[in-house]
This record gives C-alpha cells, sequence and structure tokens, in this order.
C-alpha cells in the first residue's frame, strides 16, 4: 500500500490559458467588463418591484427577475450573498451572468433537487456564466436535474469557483466548463463536453454519464481527478439497465463508451491531467456495455501527458475489462504518462482494441510532490 494522502486544504484556484487539440483554443477565463450594460442583483440590498435595468442603485433582489428583463448583449452581475429562491432560471443568449466572489446559487426548494439554469430557445447562441461565485443543487443530472445542462444546438460556456453538475442532451449541443471545482455528476449523453483547469472531486462518471448516443466527445484539459471517498453519495447502476456491472466503485473515472445501437463511435480525452485515487482503486475503467447488441461500436480514449498516483499501487492506472460480450472494436492512444500502478487488461473478452503510443512509465514509488499547487 502505498501513502494515503491528506485533503482537508482549502481550495484555490488559479486562471490559465488552456489550449485543445490541434492548436484550438479551448477554454480562456473571461474578463467581464461590468460598467456597461449592467443590471445588478443584490439579495440583501435589493428588491425586484422597484430594480431598474442599468442602475446599480436600484438592484433586483433575485437572479430571475434581471433575468427577465435582460437583453443580447447585458451582463447580470450578482452580488455576494446566497440566494436560495433562483432556480429553472432561462438562458437568454447573449446575456453573462457574472458571480462576484462569495454570491453562492444554492436553491432550497424540493429540497434542491431542482435544475437551477433551463434552456429556453432551440436556436443557435452563446450563454455564459463567468465571475468566481458557486453554483450548487443537490439535483441528479441523469434523472433531469442538473445545474444545468445544453439540450440543442446551443454553446454553453461556466467558469465559476465550484458547480455541482452538468450535462447535455443534443449531439449538436456544446458545454464548456472553466477554472471549477466539479462535486457531484458529469452527464453526457449527446454532444460534446470540454472541461479545462477543473478540479473533479469524487464526481460520478459512469455510463450515461460519459458518452451515450452515436456521437460524443468529452475533453478534459489540466484537470485533476480526485477520489477520497469510498463512497459517492447518489451512486448509479454502470451502466443503467445492464446486470451485473456494479456502481462507480473506487475508481476515479468510468469509461463507459458503449449505449445505443449503430456504429457508435465516442471519444474521451485526458491531456496534461492528475488522477489521485486514495481510497485503494483504479485510475480509469474502461467498462463497455450495451444497451441493445446491435452494431459495432468503436470508441476511443486517448490519454496523454497525464499523471497518476493511487494509494494502492498494485491497482491499475487504467483497467479495459471487455466481459460484457458485446462486439467492441475501441482504439486506445497512451503518450508520455506517468504512474505508480501499472497498466492493467486492455485486450479482454470481446475487446479487440488497437494501442498506440509510448504508454506509460511505471514507477511504484512514484508520488507527486505537490499534486494541485492551488490548494493550500
Amino acid at each position: 500500500m502505498g501513502q494515503q494522502l491528506d485533503f482537508n486544504n482549502s481550495y484555490n484556484k488559479g486562471d490559465t490559458l488552456v489550449v485543445g487539440e490541434n492548436g484550438v483554443v479551448v477554454g480562456v477565463p473571461k474578463i467581464v467588463n461590468i460598467t456597461e450594460s449592467k443590471i445588478t442583483v443584490d439579495n440583501a440590498l435589493g428588491n425586484d418591484a422597484t430594480g431598474a435595468k442599468y442602475d446599480s442603485n436600484l438592484p433586483y433582489k433575485t437572479i430571475l427577475q434581471a433575468m427577465s428583463v435582460a437583453t443580447a448583449g447585458d451582463i447580470i452581475h450578482v452580488k455576494t450573498g446566497l440566494y436560495q429562491n433562483d432556480y429553472n432560471i432561462p438562458m437568454k443568449f447573449g446575456v453573462i451572468l457574472h458571480l462576484e466572489k462569495g454570491a453562492i446559487i444554492s436553491p432550497i426548494a424540493n429540497g434542491g433537487n431542482v435544475k437551477i439554469f433551463q434552456l429556453v430557445s432551440s436556436s443557435p447562441g452563446i450563454f455564459e456564466v463567468s465571475g468566481k461565485g458557486r453554483i450548487l443543487n443537490i439535483g441528479s443530472a441523469h434523472l433531469g436535474t442538473p445545474v444545468i445542462e445544453n439540450g440543442n444546438s446551443t454553446q454553453i460556456v461556466v467558469d465559476c469557483e465550484e458547480i455541482s453538475s452538468v450535462a447535455t442532451w443534443n449531439a449538436n449541443a456544446s458545454l464548456t466548463v472553466n477554472n471549477a471545482k466539479i462535486t457531484s455528476e458529469i452527464y453526457t449523453r449527446f454532444g460534446k463536453l470540454a472541461f479545462n483547469n477543473c478540479v473533479i472531486i469524487d464526481v460520478k462518471t459512469t455510463t450515461f454519464n460519459v458518452d451515450w448516443g452515436d456521437t460524443g466527445e468529452t475533453i478534459y484539459n489540466a484537470c485533476t481527478f480526485i477520489r477520497k471517498q469510498a463512497t459517492i453519495p447518489w451512486e448509479v447502476n454502470f451502466p443503467t439497465a445492464v446486470s451485473g456491472q456494479g456502481t462507480q466503485g473506487l475508481d476515479n473515472y468510468k469509461f463507459g463508451p458503449v449505449m445505443g445501437s449503430g456504429a457508435s463511435r465516442r471519444k474521451t480525452i485526458f491531456l496534461n491531467s492528475i488522477f489521485i485515487n486514495n481510497v485503494g482503486g483504479n485510475g480509469i475503467s474502461f467498462k463497455e456495455g450495451a444497451w441493445d447488441d446491435a452494431g459495432v461500436y468503436n470508441p476511443t480514449l486517448v490519454i496523454s501527458n497525464c499523471k497518476f498516483m493511487l494509494s494502492d499501487n498494485t491497482k491499475n492506472c487504467v483497467l479495459a475489462d471487455g466481459s460484457t460480450g458485446v462486439p467492441v472494436s475501441a482504439s486506445f492512444y497512451f503518450d508520455n504518462n506517468v504512474s505508480n500502478g501499472a497498466l492493467g487488461t486492455i485486450n479482454g473478452g470481446t475487446l479487440t482494441n488497437k494501442l498506440s503510443g509510448s504508454g506509460f512509465q511505471i514507477a511504484p514509488n512514484y508520488k507527486i510532490f505537490n499534486p494541485f499547487p492551488y490548494l493550500n
């Protein structure tokens, strides 16, 4: 057994410019000018009846009311405070919701099991959240109550201190999360998700939560995955409706790319990321499942320039299990990675694959001296 890690530290993060595949910038911290077209929300001093658009001396009390008067080009500036009555907030395209540090959106309706943001248009557009606030609920993304979800041909960009859950539901949907701590659930049914410079702590990433549908791509760039709890709240079957597959288990990340019929192609990419497992589990577990048994599946898993530190170094940095009997033709690209746990079985059962790249440097005594410089 390796060294147990201490996670009793405060969380602070630094902004960074993140570049994705082919040199495309996939995450840019937004510098928001909040002096023009600003609508102010102040939970302590505001009043929805007397609030006035563009007048900081007459703030609104709720984000819902401010959003109701906002139009494209407006910035809603949310002052420090606890916002417990704001949920089902309509996402208006061209509007930026800017949260001051200390602004917390955490609804109490239905015990917190409510969606915080909702789409109001199926037309292409961009909705943005910026700042240093926190957006939290106790909802379940796979059951339809995430903090934020994208269900049509839109682009959503979130840059905040913490968000509990995100989801996509449409093949043309795009959702990007930058510089945030994520603490509950990531659910990609269709479309593309990108996470840049995020800390992902005890988050459910089961089949339904990763890449479900005929197309899907999830990119993690410069992220840190931390597993410090043996049992994750709101744990769901992996994959749902397939017998004998269990739950999230003790792994950092569960990659289950096969759901649905047809020639499905899904891709999950990890770049420049860190995996810390303090509960005796694996780093990444690849486990295909089947919603039905039609079709041949062609998932891709890319791991490049990543570091794995497992509290039990007899576990695996990556383990691929092909035992379900579903024909899977997977492509693995592992390059320039290092781990204190060995690379596990990559070709088992009916799982056939293409494995390329320089792979992993395995060093049983490997330790990450300062795994997250933004944790003090």
